[in-house]
């Protein structure tokens, strides 16, 4: 005979449910104002306004643009920012500057070569590449004394150090003296 089975139940308990979320205070609908009336007309005693032409002049004192100066001044030598500056804005202030003065350089060196190769003298690319230079090499050297990173502040340092010693020596030696055509042209091909 088989077997029956039996099951046994349990008594049913209601589902959880969650307690209701607390809800904000309801705010006031917001009622657009109307904006003041602004009159049309002029009073008869008022004069007409000036009229502008498309080119207006600005006047402003010698003091006013000395103020103006001075405030450009700062902010490019960068003593307008606030004095409490996190480690990764300072890096990526630095890495900016550093892209910047690459990117200027590598302009510099693509018009001397273009200049040397016309047969002109570069030596006033070559000036500006060293001034160029020497202002990296005592920004990161400035860095580089206050961190003491070897790497890139310490690299920087080297490479604007060669750099710079190249330079002196391109101006000592009177230039980098454009190719000589002339000898291109005589000699016969072999």
């Amino acid at each position: 005979m088989p077997r029956k089975r039996v099951t046994r139940s349990t008594p049913a308990s209601p589902p959880k449910t969650p307690a209701p979320l607390p809800t904000a205070p309801a705010l006031p609908p917001i009622i657009p104002t109307p904006p003041p009336e602004v009159p049309t007309a002029l009073p008869k005693d008022a004069a007409p306004p000036p009229e502008t032409s498309a080119n207006p002049t600005v006047s402003v004192s010698a003091s006013q643009l000395q103020q103006m100066l001075q405030a450009v001044t700062a902010a490019l030598q960068g003593q307008g920012r606030h004095p409490i500056v996190s480690p990764a804005q300072a890096e990526q202030e630095r890495a900016n500057h550093t892209v910047l003065f690459g990117g200027a350089l590598l302009a510099l060196s693509i018009y001397s070569f273009k200049v040397w190769r016309q047969g002109k003298s570069s030596l006033p690319f070559i000036l500006r590449q060293s001034a160029l230079i020497a202002a990296f090499l005592v920004k990161h050297f400035q860095t580089y004394s206050l961190t003491k990173k070897v790497f890139p502040n310490g690299f920087y340092v080297v490479v604007s150090i060669a750099m710079l010693c190249f330079y002196t020596y391109v101006m000592l030696s009177g230039g980098n003296p454009p190719p000589k055509k002339s000898k291109l042209a005589a000699s016969p091909p072999s």
